[in-house]
């Protein structure tokens, strides 16, 4: 994943869940001063910076995924896993799951994603759409 791309999907990221919100110690790019900067957010700011101009989480990094997959499983409920299929297409391989057991099996589908982090962003954009239908 290219510093780009991983730069939309945090700010994809962000439009559905405010990176206040997002747990503490969250690695994140910020632009102060038309610098980019690489920080972490502690109590909903970024470290160390109180007037960062934009900031979004930095996704492609193993602290960044599990700062992802714990807004997600907020959003989905403590069970919401992410599954990789070898057998999908590539723009699927990737598949969120609310994890919720029901009749029919192991939950349901909530998103898809050529990429885990493409499908636990596309889960938060599935969560901020349920919200503004009221289901959520």
């Amino acid at each position: 994943m290219t510093p780009d791309q991983a730069m939309a999907l945090g700010r994809r990221a962000v439009a559905c869940v405010p990176v206040e919100r997002w747990p503490d110690w969250t690695p994140v790019e910020f632009c102060w001063r038309n610098y980019l900067n690489t920080g972490y957010l502690k109590n909903g700011r970024v470290f160390g910076w109180d007037a960062a101009e934009s900031v979004f989480p930095l996704l492609n990094t193993p602290a960044g995924m599990g700062s992802l997959l714990a807004v997600v499983r907020e959003a989905w409920g403590p069970h919401a896993t992410p599954f990789a299929n070898k057998y999908e297409p590539p723009e699927a391989l990737w598949t969120v799951w609310n994890g919720r057991p029901n009749e029919d099996g192991y939950g349901h589908e909530v998103a898809i994603g050529p990429t885990e982090i493409e499908a636990l962003v596309s889960a938060l954009e599935a969560a901020a759409e349920a919200a503004l239908r009221g289901e959520g």
